[in-house]
């Protein structure tokens, strides 16, 4: 996703809302993670945490 508005935005559209939201870091990767009103979680990957290409 490009940015957190990208990610409410698509939730939105497929009639979701949004409850809860939290960055969570592994040792590979970071995710930002959205929790919905029915308690499902959607895991999304933010690309402004990606390093730059060949700093990897």
């Amino acid at each position: 996703m490009l940015g957190v508005q990208d990610e409410y935005d698509l939730l939105e559209s497929a009639g979701r809302t949004v409850r809860a939201q939290r960055l969570s870091r592994t040792s590979d990767a970071v995710f930002d993670v959205v929790t919905l009103d029915d308690g499902a979680r959607k895991w999304f990957e933010p690309l402004w945490e990606r390093p730059p290409p060949g700093r990897e």
